[in-house]
């Protein structure tokens, strides 16, 4: 008998549910508490943890302080990020889990036909505090290609580039479509935005590079989410989000 209550205590120890903290700024229409699951991305990592029964917390901050919560090691992980050499240095990157498209948006009147950044020589582009834009983008800044003028918000930019005071402006395609839903239709209908990408970038989920125990927390994530994918929940999930599933 006491043997057997060893083990089935043990049962219980092994298979209870282990706490992943995950750090995250708001990013509509991907991540926020206010919406179903917290978003998509949200719900397709609680998911793939949960395939091993680890159970998802995710807690909000400012998008800077997110980042330095996983570097000071304070939290297990934080989503979404992209790569760059800094990031490689000090944090783990998971395989991709959000492909993202970047667009220019632009008013109607003033139509752009843009191939490549040259093609922009002379306009104001304006840009959003702390977002990166890539590396083509930084080549034409660096270049002087185009003048760039910076607001703390997308929603900011969007109103400078109806008042005419940028001529064009880089979004990520979904966050523009959703945030433009809180715009008038008379507004909308000023604006386009091009067919020409300006770059599809990845995000991913990063754990802190010197904690040991994120190798094995990194690797099991990777793993699941291939699972998720091989299930089709990852796509049923993506599908949903497009069909507007994840809103209040």
């Amino acid at each position: 008998m006491k043997i057997t209550g060893f083990i089935l205590l043990m049962t219980i120890f092994s298979t209870a549910a282990e706490d992943i903290v995950i750090s995250s700024g708001e990013w509509s229409p991907f991540i926020s508490p206010k919406l179903k699951h917290e978003g998509v991305y949200s719900h397709i990592v609680r998911e793939a943890f949960a395939l091993d029964n680890m159970d998802v917390e995710y807690l909000y901050f400012p998008w800077i302080r997110t980042y330095k919560e996983v570097i000071n090691d304070r939290v297990d992980a934080s989503i979404l990020w992209t790569k760059n050499e800094q990031r490689e240095g000090e944090v783990l990157f998971s395989d991709p889990i959000a492909p993202l498209l970047d667009v220019f948006f632009y008013r109607q009147d003033k139509f752009i036909d843009w191939q490549k950044m040259t093609d922009l020589k002379g306009l104001e582009i304006g840009v959003t505090a702390g977002y990166i834009y890539g590396d083509q983008f930084d080549r034409a800044v660096k270049d002087k290609v185009f003048t760039t003028s910076r607001a703390n918000t997308d929603r900011a930019n969007f109103k400078r580039l109806l008042a005419g005071r940028i001529d064009a402006f880089p979004i990520t395609l979904d966050v523009a479509l959703a945030l433009l839903k809180d715009f008038t239709q008379g507004e909308r209908n000023q604006l386009i935005y091009s067919e020409k990408i300006i770059r599809k970038v990845d995000m991913y989920l990063i754990m802190n590079r010197k904690n040991p125990a994120s190798y094995q927390r990194m690797q099991l994530f990777n793993s699941n989410l291939i699972k998720l994918k091989e299930s089709g929940r990852y796509d049923q999930y993506l599908s949903n989000h497009k069909n507007g599933l994840y809103q209040p």
